[in-house]
């Protein structure tokens, strides 16, 4: 499980999976790399940022989450990631944003990321 470094943590809080097993957004992006012959996208909701120090190392790390209750109007970050030559992005039926895949730039590669 690992060091928690803090409370609400319970073991380490920066794998691609919690503690019941259950994928965190960021699992869909390795699983894009791995299973290529599977269309894939998955869409979750940019929480922040932070970054600890452990071992001599300074780790950074993207806060995502899949909650999607919200308020009425309020802008949000969108993280999708996906193995698809593009992403589009729509709300009510309506297309908001579109971005292709940049495959040719690695830490771009099937990460998509739609702001305001």
């Amino acid at each position: 499980m690992g060091e928690s470094h803090g409370w609400p943590n319970k073991g380490w809080n920066m794998g691609v999976f919690d503690i019941s097993l259950e994928p965190k957004p960021t699992a869909y992006y390795i699983k894009s790399y791995f299973q290529e012959d599977q269309p894939r996208v998955h869409v979750s909701v940019y929480e922040g940022a932070s970054a600890i120090h452990w071992n001599d190392v300074n780790l950074g790390s993207v806060h995502l989450s899949e909650s999607w209750n919200r308020q009425k109007d309020e802008k949000l970050v969108l993280y999708a990631f996906s193995n698809a030559d593009e992403v589009e992005l729509r709300l009510n039926g309506n297309a908001i944003a579109r971005q292709s895949n940049q495959r040719q730039i690695s830490k771009q590669r099937n990460r998509f990321i739609f702001e305001n």
